[in-house]
């Protein structure tokens, strides 16, 4: 169980999934990223972008969903966009309009932490 509230995560690996194809596969295909919601808000909207500017339309992809505090979404990024060494913008915003920026490029961790230090002023 993961919760915000235990000081620390103990993960276990089991050997015999380290062998197991299907993970290869999905490593060809793509990554996903796990985005976590920390600002203490909720986030209405989330763009992606490959610009450092805030998009001003594109897909939500949230769709019609809000996206609370302390709650994780997946993003999946597809394999040559990962291979291409390219920054992507993840911009969120909450019910007053306010911008939230993450970048991600192939090389980094899959997991995007949004707090409030994450504003755009």
């Amino acid at each position: 169980e993961v919760s915000p509230d235990y000081p620390y995560m103990y993960v276990s690996v089991n050997a015999s999934r380290l062998i197991d194809e299907s993970i290869y596969q999905e490593e060809e295909e793509g990554v996903e990223l796990v985005l976590y919601n920390n600002t203490q808000g909720q986030l209405w909207i989330l763009y992606e972008s490959t610009e450092p500017v805030q998009p001003s339309y594109g897909e939500d992809l949230l769709g019609d969903g809000i996206w609370e505090h302390d709650q994780f979404i997946t993003l999946s990024v597809e394999r040559p966009f990962v291979d291409s060494g390219q920054q992507l913008y993840l911009w969120a915003y909450d019910q007053d309009g306010q911008p939230y920026l993450r970048t991600w490029s192939g090389g980094e961790g899959r997991v995007l932490i949004y707090t409030e230090a994450d504003q755009v002023l």
